[in-house]
């Protein structure tokens, strides 16, 4: 799933050295109401990931009001 545009070798290559990431970073709230100033953000909307679904992505950009750039790839292109 998650190399799923790769070729075999590159794809292999890729999960060799893959490390596990906390679940955290996609649900731990972030505040950031101390800044004077709004905070720029900017989503990159991947439109062939796998991993994290279209659905799980457009929660995300609903959160976060950003500029989204969208690409057509996948996760590990």
């Amino acid at each position: 799933m998650l190399c799923h545009d790769m070729d075999e070798a590159t794809a292999a290559s890729t999960l060799d050295r893959l490390t596990d990431d906390a679940a955290a970073l996609l649900s731990e709230p972030v505040d950031l109401s101390g800044y004077r100033r709004r905070i720029p953000r900017t989503y990159v909307h991947l439109t062939r990931d796998q991993c994290y679904v279209e659905a799980l992505q457009q929660r995300s950009i609903g959160l976060l009001r950003p500029e989204v750039v969208d690409l057509d790839t996948g996760t590990c292109p």
